[in-house]
């Protein structure tokens, strides 16, 4: 159903085909992907392209291996995803879709602007997350903030590793940066289905996990994994110095 309007027959049908065409496009862009639900790493060999290489293959791995620790290390991290994930989609309100529906219609313009900016490759966040009722968008937002960590720590580490194991470090880089670089239709596509936001993420996380890194290594990094309550919010991943003012506040207590 959108809004108020049930989608079936012929209708159901082209939803499910469009809807599959657009997750196989999306497939086509990924790489590698750590499903910690199934504890599986997988590489989408014909996706690698100029990753193949032997370097390309060891920087791929050595990100998702970083993900591989981070979930193992911290079991919790996937519990709460699935535990926003309910959330989310059992949502008491009932009348819920209709106030999403009344939202997106009230921030059209808002959403036909970020969609140019996305084809233009200037597109930040997302003005879709703010149809949904405050008590979903903050827990999506939560997640995020989590997700955000989690990107950012595994770029840094793999950036530390990748010194010493690839061969060309530049090469790498300089091929991650071309990759960035999207015809207009998949960068709105990618906007849509959230994978900008991630890029996001990861320089976000990166700069957050760099600078936490300076003030003691690992060590000082260590408390964003011992639970849900430890880790960084969205503001704490932007000012760095306030997760540690608190870590420090709550582990003195």
């Amino acid at each position: 159903m959108i809004g108020d309007i049930a989608v079936a027959g012929a209708d159901s049908k082209i939803v499910a085909w469009e809807g599959g065409a657009f997750l196989g496009m999306l497939a086509r862009l990924v790489l590698a992907q750590y499903d910690p639900f199934r504890d599986q790493l997988i590489v989408v060999y014909p996706n690698l392209g100029e990753f193949s290489d032997v370097d390309g293959l060891r920087w791929l791995v050595l990100h998702e291996v970083t993900h591989v620790a981070q979930f193992r290390a911290a079991p919790w991290i996937a519990d709460r995803i699935v535990e926003v994930a309910r959330e989310v989609l059992n949502a008491e309100r009932s009348d819920w879709s209709r106030d999403a529906w009344n939202r997106m219609r009230e921030r059209l313009p808002d959403i036909l602007r970020w969609a140019r900016e996305a084809l233009e490759g200037r597109a930040t966040g997302s003005p879709l997350l703010d149809i949904l009722p405050d008590e979903q968008r903050e827990a999506i937002m939560s997640v995020n903030a989590l997700v955000t960590l989690l990107e950012g720590h595994a770029t840094h580490i793999t950036e530390l590793a990748a010194k010493r194991v690839v061969g060309d470090v530049g090469a790498i880089e300089r091929r991650v940066k071309a990759r960035r670089k999207r015809p207009a239709p998949i960068r709105l596509l990618e906007a849509v289905a959230g994978i900008q936001m991630k890029r996001e993420q990861y320089v976000t996380g990166k700069k957050f996990c760099e600078e936490i890194w300076q003030h003691g290594g690992a060590e000082a990094l260590a408390p964003a994994w011992r639970g849900p309550e430890w880790a960084p919010t969205m503001d704490e991943l932007r000012e760095p110095k306030s997760w540690l003012a608190r870590v420090a506040a709550h582990s003195a207590t």
